[in-house]
């Protein structure tokens, strides 16, 4: 099974595909969509463009295509996950990631749950993760590099924001400038 170098968070999956940031998303770790993994039960969810996760058909179909070229999912590490169960903050989708995150010392994972994170930071489990997490602040930061400000804004503005604190950086109307 080939090694992932980016684990994805479904909440931070679904936020760039809405934003037409796909291709960006890989970019951050320097790979491509075959050695980035997911949850295995996101895929399935995709497929049928559930209501409730996109707001539109065509953007769970560019997601659902990327996904086609993910890899498994590494197995967890047993002992972060009986560190991380039960801990309030924590998901079972994110204690799996959390868990392959700490099988796997050469990925990074995508995330934009900062609850997760302040959980983890708790347990004391966080060391392990040093500068192996990016956030979706960090996914935008990568998005104006490569796109710059105006195509930026365009596409996180395409739908109505998915998220606070990008609704905070582009707001609904007005250009804004790279700074």
């Amino acid at each position: 099974m080939p090694t992932p170098r980016l684990l994805m968070d479904n909440d931070a999956l679904l936020k760039a595909a809405h934003w037409d940031l796909l291709d960006v998303v890989p970019t951050m770790v320097g790979g491509t969509w075959t050695d980035t993994a997911c949850l295995p039960t996101f895929p399935p969810r995709v497929h049928r463009a559930e209501a409730k996760l996109f707001a539109d058909a065509s953007v769970a179909k560019a997601l659902e295509v990327r996904l086609a070229m993910t890899v498994q999912l590494p197995d967890p590490d047993v002992t972060v996950l009986s560190a991380l169960q039960g801990e309030s903050g924590i998901d079972a989708g994110e204690l799996l990631l959390f868990g392959a995150l700490a099988a796997t010392p050469s990925a990074v994972l995508l995330t934009g749950d900062k609850r997760a994170l302040r959980a983890v930071a708790l347990t004391g489990t966080l060391p392990r993760y040093q500068n192996r997490v990016v956030c979706v602040e960090q996914l935008l930061s990568q998005a104006l590099d490569q796109l710059g400000a105006l195509t930026l804004q365009a596409r996180v503005r395409r739908w109505t924001p998915r998220d606070q604190m990008a609704l905070a950086i582009f707001g609904r109307q007005g250009d804004k400038s790279e700074a």
